[in-house]
């Protein structure tokens, strides 16, 4: 099976290929085409940890307002987060996961208005 070299070809599979439910030939092709995309790669880890967010937010019981996943999922598809997702150390995981929990608060909380700082 030829790896499919389209990023945007490739992306729609990875909601799936996270949640388990692609067939043993889309997996492999998922699995192929990131080992050779550093870009999906990263896409790919980061759509992993923001599923496990979402998954433990549920567990909660925290409800999130409709479409919110796919408004995530599509977020980090085209690259809205500004991180290093392979940047493994301490810090890299750190800024990343502070990142995508400002993404998922601002989206449920909407924009909120700016305040100045007021020292106590």
């Amino acid at each position: 099976m030829a790896i499919i070299k389209n990023c945007k070809k490739i992306e729609p599979y990875f909601a799936p290929f996270v949640d388990g439910l692609l067939e043993e030939e889309e997996t492999q092709l998922v699995q192929e085409h990131v080992e050779a995309c550093p870009d999906c790669l990263a896409r790919l880890a980061l759509s992993r940890q923001a599923r496990l967010l979402l998954l433990r937010l549920q567990e909660e019981d925290i409800v999130l307002p409709e479409g919110f996943q796919a408004r995530l999922m599509q977020r980090i598809m085209t690259g809205d987060l500004a991180t290093d997702v392979l940047d493994l150390s301490w810090q890299g995981l750190v800024t990343t996961l502070l990142q995508l929990l400002e993404v998922i608060f601002g989206m449920l909380l909407g924009p909120q208005p700016a305040t100045a700082w007021q020292p106590a």
